[in-house]
């Protein structure tokens, strides 16, 4: 059963992202340009919903604590680097002069 949960997901990714689209695409009009659709308030209120879950995406991978910034940064599409993951002993406030 594990081999087949990246296809049972993704399938269920797929039904859901057409479902959404079809919702969507109901309050689409024509423009008064030929091959343009203009999108109504659902297509608005989609863009505002998942603008807001990715300022929280954001907003959450920034405010990380130390162990879970690599994470964060995985999460949030970004490089882990060396800094990051706190392997750098100048990142350290152990050490007391």
């Amino acid at each position: 059963m594990a081999k087949f949960e990246p296809i049972i997901t993704g399938v269920i990714g797929a039904i859901l992202t057409g479902a959404i689209l079809s919702w969507v695409s109901r309050g689409a009009s024509n423009a008064r340009t030929d091959g343009l659709l203009r999108y109504g308030g659902r297509m608005r209120a989609v863009a505002v919903g998942l603008l807001g879950i990715a300022l929280f995406i954001g907003c959450a991978a920034l405010n990380a604590s130390p162990d879970q910034r690599v994470i964060a940064g995985i999460v949030g599409g970004a490089e882990p680097s060396p800094l990051v993951s706190g392997s750098s002993s100048r990142c350290s406030h152990s050490e007391a002069a």
